[in-house]
């Protein structure tokens, strides 16, 4: 997707926290609602239960799935929440993740917030979301990936040179 688009297009940053086994399955989902890379909406949290283990799940977050819903009562929740807007994810792992999590699922588009940072800051040591995300050590998990993502979305667009809507 064009740079420029991405100031006036209502879109979605996604994260995610997966249990710790192959294939990885949805504990949380976090969503924040952004226009222009600025955040109009959320956090959005969807804790899951997943049909996994529980030592596969972060133990920070058992008292969160042990009273969770199972997947198939939280993804339509997560769908409405997306809704037509353009899905921001980090790394395309995170995407196929929600896929095989949503098979009927389609997102009206995504951007990669990894191959943005490349193109406009080539030559970075680092494209991960560590550096972001060390900053605040308030969130954990999905809310703190989500959160990273739709600052490096700003930064990006601000970087970009285009104009504030």
């Amino acid at each position: 997707m064009d740079v420029e688009a991405l100031w006036t297009a209502e879109a979605v940053a996604i994260g995610l926290d997966t249990t710790s086994g192959v294939p990885p399955l949805i504990v949380e989902v976090v969503l924040y609602h952004l226009t222009g890379g600025a955040v109009t909406g959320g956090p959005f949290g969807f804790w899951v239960a997943p049909d996994a283990p529980l030592h596969q799940v972060r133990v920070s977050s058992w008292p969160n799935v042990r009273l969770a819903p199972p997947w198939p009562e939280v993804a339509e929740r997560v769908t409405e929440a997306i809704g037509e807007r353009l899905l921001v994810v980090h790394e395309r792992d995170r995407l196929e993740i929600l896929r095989r999590h949503l098979p009927d699922w389609k997102p009206a588009a995504v951007v990669f917030t990894r191959e943005l940072a490349e193109r406009i800051w080539p030559g970075l040591a680092d494209y991960s979301l560590r550096p972001l995300s060390q900053e605040d050590q308030r969130g954990r998990g999905a809310t703190l990936e989500a959160h990273a993502t739709a600052l490096l979305l700003g930064a990006a667009l601000k970087e970009s040179g285009s104009p504030v809507t």
